[in-house]
């Protein structure tokens, strides 16, 4: 994950472990889950959806491009990065 170098991909920091855990520290997104936008906005224009899909087909084409299979695509892994994205 620290060569991850993708700005629609949260940065990877530092990890720890304690005798029963692993922390991750990454990037700070402040934002709601996607998910969580589309149950709060009910219609979202196709506008917006399209560019929504294409930062995400963007990110994932990058993780497939250097031999990155994610295995979790679901709304609730994608964050916005702050409020009001």
């Amino acid at each position: 994950m620290r060569d991850l170098d993708h700005p629609n991909i949260a940065n990877f920091y530092e990890c720890y472990q304690d005798v029963e855990n692993y922390h991750f520290v990454l990037e700070y997104c402040g934002g709601e889950s996607l998910v969580d936008y589309i149950i709060k906005m009910k219609y979202i224009p196709e506008e917006e959806v399209k560019k929504i899909f294409f930062q995400i087909l963007l990110a994932v084409a990058y993780l497939h491009d250097i031999g990155v299979c994610h295995r979790d695509i679901k709304p609730d892994n994608f964050i916005f990065a702050k409020k009001g994205d």
